[in-house]
């Protein structure tokens, strides 16, 4: 047991070490299982020699050993270690928006070369239509992550965002936000631009050495007439995208115009209001694929 409860401890613990300096090589969720396995060796050993294994027992019979120091060292990192988490399952009460795809989920790419670079595009449905272009646009180059979801500014959805950024660090995040905000009520009066500022100090702090990119929101045509736009829920986009244009001057983040990119081209809209045609998302996945590579770029070129 005291080979165990040492063994057991000093594994924990050389990983914490390694996971702070070196989180792109150290897979927690791999690692918390293989420390899962080692407690349940443990527990069961030390159930073998104890008629009563309560957790009184269980301590007793921990602290005969000195190797323990190990364990309650680990145990104390692990306490305040941030592990990736999954966000969860996201709801989108308008019948309107919708996911048009596979639904709300967080995609993690498979990874196998800890060299390459991480990306996170984060949006909404429009990410259903461009994602797997710019996935495929960027193989070999980068490991893409997609987070597809139908939130709005609010305190809540950056409390997500940052559990979303713990499955990182990511090199590059490339979001958008914006086409489950113009309902009446999601947004408080005056809060829009603190709201979006919050959301891109969110990834600052989670990711200080991520390059963030921001696209602005699609035009909203007419439901059935999709050459024509939604003069109510357009121009809430449109000023909407303004007041997120006017964060990231501030913040220093660079733009993907997906509006502009469109707007002259509204014969590729779908036509029911929100989604578009494979030609159109074949334009928004390039301007995100070529925004990322610059971004890319530039870090390789700053870390020579």
């Amino acid at each position: 047991m005291a080979n165990i409860v040492g063994s057991l401890g000093l594994y924990l613990e050389t990983w914490l070490k390694n996971s702070v300096q070196n989180p792109t090589i150290c897979d927690p969720h791999s690692q918390v299982s293989k420390f899962k396995k080692a407690v349940e060796t443990a527990i069961n050993s030390m159930a073998a020699t104890q008629s009563s294994p309560s957790l009184v027992n269980f301590h007793l019979f921990l602290m005969n050993y000195s190797s323990i120091r190990h364990l309650a060292f680990a145990i104390l990192c692990l306490s305040s270690f941030s592990f990736a988490t999954e966000p969860p399952v996201a709801k989108e009460s308008d019948p309107r928006v919708q996911s048009d795809g596979k639904g709300w989920r967080l995609d993690k790419a498979t990874r196998t070369d800890p060299k390459l670079p991480r990306v996170l595009l984060i949006g909404d449905s429009i990410l259903n239509g461009y994602g797997h272009s710019v996935v495929k646009g960027l193989e070999g180059k980068a490991y893409v992550d997609s987070w597809v979801n139908p939130y709005n500014q609010s305190e809540n959805l950056n409390r997500i965002l940052a559990d979303v950024l713990s499955n990182g660090p990511y090199d590059v995040v490339h979001f958008n936000m914006g086409l489950h905000g113009w309902q009446e009520g999601r947004i408080k009066p005056g809060t829009f631009e603190p709201l979006t500022t919050a959301y891109v100090q969110v990834i600052k702090t989670q990711n200080p050495q991520a390059k963030i990119i921001w696209a602005c929101s699609t035009p909203v045509t007419v439901k059935g007439k999709p050459t024509e736009l939604d003069d109510t829920i357009n121009t809430t986009i449109v000023e909407h995208n303004k007041m997120a244009a006017k964060v990231m001057r501030e913040q220093n983040v660079p733009v993907n115009d997906f509006y502009s990119a469109l707007i002259s081209h509204l014969e590729l809209a779908r036509g029911d209001q929100f989604h578009w045609t494979k030609p159109a998302y074949e334009t928004l996945a390039k301007l995100a694929t070529e925004s990322i590579l610059r971004e890319l770029q530039s870090s390789t070129e700053i870390a020579k």
